[in-house]
């Protein structure tokens, strides 16, 4: 415990670069529940994602079972860093008859970027539509 804490305070305070597995293990920066089922809210967020113009590529990768959807924004490392950095990581899952979502921060370059995401699911999440709904979605 105490060597993720400070791992992911020198990941903090340095801007440096982590991995999406560090990343998943912070404490997300925001989080909240909506009655919108998941890949409906999934589909909706990286629609309205993509609109934006940044450096960071968003992707949205579903779990095989379509619970679970990560919508990742990446971007090449500008240094010797071999990872892609992290700008943030949206991670969705089923609950309930809506979803759960969760937040969390990357690169210090996409904090910007990921404060404008949690309005999108905000908005999204207000949206309504049956749970049978599909969407096409990547698969990891």
């Amino acid at each position: 415990m105490r060597g993720m804490i400070v791992g992911s305070l020198v990941v903090v305070l340095c801007g440096c670069a982590a991995s999406l597995a560090d990343i998943r293990k912070t404490q997300p920066q925001q989080s909240g529940t909506f009655a919108t089922p998941p890949a409906v809210l999934a589909s909706c967020v990286q629609h309205r994602i993509d609109k934006i113009t940044s450096p960071y590529q968003s992707r949205l990768v579903v779990s095989p079972d379509q619970k679970e959807y990560y919508l990742t924004a990446t971007r090449n490392a500008d240094s010797l860093a071999k990872e892609p950095l992290i700008g943030y990581d949206l991670f969705i899952v089923g609950f309930n008859d809506g979803s759960l979502v969760e937040l969390r921060e990357g690169a210090s370059d996409g904090r910007a970027l990921a404060k404008r995401v949690w309005p999108i699911v905000e908005v999204c999440g207000q949206q309504s539509a049956a749970p049978n709904t599909s969407a096409p979605f990547i698969q990891p």
